[in-house]
């Protein structure tokens, strides 16, 4: 029985990056438990040195686990970079192939997939949303903002939950 092409293609169907991710997570290196929370460690301290380094700033970095049960922790990381804008947080948490960082040179953190396939692995092993504070400098302005979001893996993006003015100190 011979199928003519557009029969062929009734099913075709696209997958976004972070559905692809969710998919494949392994890909990311989330192959195990402990595998996985070292890798989650890996990504948030390699970003804070790296946003220091380019802010030109001595990193000072702050990591805070708790388990919760026998599977799941609460990870807390603390950094005196720079800060991610909010127009940039859920891009940079919830994005897959988004970043700062493409450059036609080999360095580390490049391909935009570190911060976002945490929160998705996240998501995946708890289902509960993420939730960052961040203060930065617009113009002179200090700014905070805390986000609470989730990926939502069919679109690769955020969902903002809830948004707070965050209190921040200039030191």
């Amino acid at each position: 029985m011979e199928r003519e092409a557009a029969e062929l293609f009734e099913e075709f169907k696209e997958l976004t990056a972070s559905e692809f991710f969710r998919r494949n997570k392994q890909m990311l290196g989330f192959s195990g438990k402990i595998r996985s929370l070292t890798m989650v460690f890996h990504e948030l301290i390699t970003n804070s040195l790296d946003a220091a380094e380019e802010a030109g700033i001595q990193p000072d970095i702050t990591i805070d686990l708790k388990r919760v049960d026998k599977d799941h922790y609460i990870l807390r990381h603390t950094d005196n970079g720079p800060g991610i804008p909010e127009a940039f947080v859920t891009k940079v948490y919830c994005t897959m192939f988004a970043g700062s960082k493409f450059r036609n040179i080999q360095s580390r953190g490049q391909q935009g997939l570190g911060c976002s396939g945490c929160v998705l692995l996240s998501q995946m092993t708890t289902g509960k949303p993420a939730k960052v504070v961040s203060a930065y400098n617009e113009g002179e302005i200090l700014k905070g903002v805390e986000l609470t979001f989730k990926m939502d893996v069919k679109k690769n993006k955020g969902l903002i939950l809830d948004r707070k003015k965050a209190e921040v100190s200039s030191t």
